[in-house]
């Protein structure tokens, strides 16, 4: 069993459960409605597995865009339970944005704090699913669902 794993995280599909009509002004819409989008997210992330138990725990930074196609930057963190192929657990972080990009456009955004570096919190879980594709290399699809959005990307990564 893999001690841990170190992967690069690229990619990015959000939909928006909760928008308040804000789904008119959200970037890169690949539903009609507007609440998927397709935005760019990449980083890096590092899992720790259990020694004795099937626990995990993982960091993941990122940089990216946020719903309007404006920088943000972040990270979170999970604990969970996995097997060899999935990985579920409850994950916490938060990310950087401008708030002022958003009250441009009408939208009032979940933030602590105003400013041009308001901080989004992120409280959820995430389910993954990981395929070996030779040796210790193997892809993973991340996803974490929050109580106001679902984020899906991909990552490529090599368990030590």
């Amino acid at each position: 069993m893999a001690k841990g794993s170190f992967e690069l995280i690229g990619g990015g599909l959000t939909y928006h459960f909760v928008d308040y009509g804000s789904a008119k002004n959200f970037s890169h819409k690949i539903s009609p409605e507007g609440k998927l989008i397709g935005n760019l997210v990449y980083g890096f992330g590092i899992t720790i597995y259990g020694s004795k138990n099937k626990n995990y725990y993982a960091l993941r930074g990122f940089q990216g865009e946020n719903s309007i196609a404006k920088p943000i930057n972040g990270a979170i963190a999970t604990f969970g339970t996995h097997s060899r192929n999935v990985e579920f657990g409850v994950v916490w972080g938060a990310y950087v944005q401008n708030e002022y990009d958003f009250r441009g456009t009408g939208v009032v955004p979940y933030s602590v704090g105003q400013g041009s570096n308001s901080i989004v919190p992120i409280i959820g879980v995430e389910l993954n699913f990981k395929i070996f594709l030779k040796g210790a290399l193997f892809t993973k699809f991340i996803n974490v669902v929050t109580p106001i959005i679902t984020n899906h990307s991909l990552s490529l990564g090599l368990d030590f």
